[in-house]
């Protein structure tokens, strides 16, 4: 099956990447409805050229393979033109006050979280911000939450608010920290963590050790969401682990079936006029 992506413009391009006779086929939606026209062919070239997929996964390698880009030069298909932008809101429509009246009302306000954390072994998680009031002072949080389960959530609904959460995350396992230490013949410095509460048994905390929060929506955020975390982590579990499960079998499939380069065809042609040539057929040029 060949997909074409139609690119309109004064000098128009179609790619047609087509998959070769080798390559496994992914899965894929049920085949749209045909939009193309029927294209009338006025010219073609034929090249050969070796292409390069790069390695979609760590450890796997590039797959290169000679594929077949064909040109063709067709004529003007005379695709519709777009449709014409709609007349600007009247702001002394009746209806149209009624709906942003509507909208104010029931409109409630998101609070933007930036928030840099760092897990250590799934279970502490070291956060940093910084103030909009006091930018050069760097803020440093402690928690004994696993932001694992939090971090595949931006957009939140907590204890009736809502956030949008930016998360530059990281996780670390001291134990890959000392193999690492050890396999470049330099000392092991553990992270010099808190002490915090036991999860299980004190249930959700968080210290501030550097700066001054007060104030910072950030911290409003980390209290909330200490607050509501009991109740759910189960949800906020069985979504990681279905994350999870996906990433791996997406994993597995990729290192099963890995992306090969697929032949080319590009269709262009000229939108000022009919073009009259001749149609020829050609080999490689």
């Amino acid at each position: 099956m060949k997909k074409h992506v139609l690119l309109p413009a004064v000098f128009c391009l179609v790619l047609c990447p087509s998959l070769p006779a080798q390559a496994p086929a992914a899965p894929t939606p049920a085949p749209a409805a045909e939009l193309l026209p029927e294209f009338q062919v006025l010219s073609r070239s034929v090249t050969k050229e070796m292409a390069v997929e790069p390695a979609p996964l760590p450890g796997m390698a590039p797959v290169s393979r000679e594929r077949t880009v064909t040109i063709e030069r067709v004529a003007d298909p005379h695709l519709p033109a777009p449709l014409p932008p709609p007349p600007p809101a009247n702001p002394n429509d009746p209806a149209l006050k009624a709906r942003l009246a509507a909208f104010r009302a029931a409109y409630q306000p998101t609070r933007m979280i930036g928030l840099s954390a760092t897990t250590y072994d799934f279970s502490t998680t070291r956060l940093r911000w910084r103030s909009k009031a006091r930018p050069d002072e760097p803020i440093t949080a402690w928690s004994n939450l696993n932001f694992e389960y939090i971090r595949g959530h931006s957009d939140l609904k907590l204890a009736g608010k809502k956030y949008m959460l930016f998360l530059g995350y990281g996780v670390e396992a001291t134990a890959n920290l000392k193999r690492r230490a050890a396999r470049f013949g330099v000392p092991y410095v553990p992270p010099v963590l808190p002490e915090l509460p036991e999860l299980a048994t004190a249930g959700p905390a968080f210290i501030i050790t550097e700066g001054d929060a007060t104030g910072t929506p950030e911290l409003e955020f980390l209290a909330t969401l200490h607050a509501v975390y009991p109740g759910e982590e189960p949800r906020l579990k069985a979504a990681y682990e279905a994350r999870e499960a996906a990433r791996k079998a997406h994993e597995a499939y990729v290192r099963a079936h890995p992306p090969v380069p697929h032949d080319l065809i590009i269709k262009h042609w000229n939108t000022t006029g009919q073009a009259t040539l001749p149609a020829t057929e050609g080999g490689a040029q």
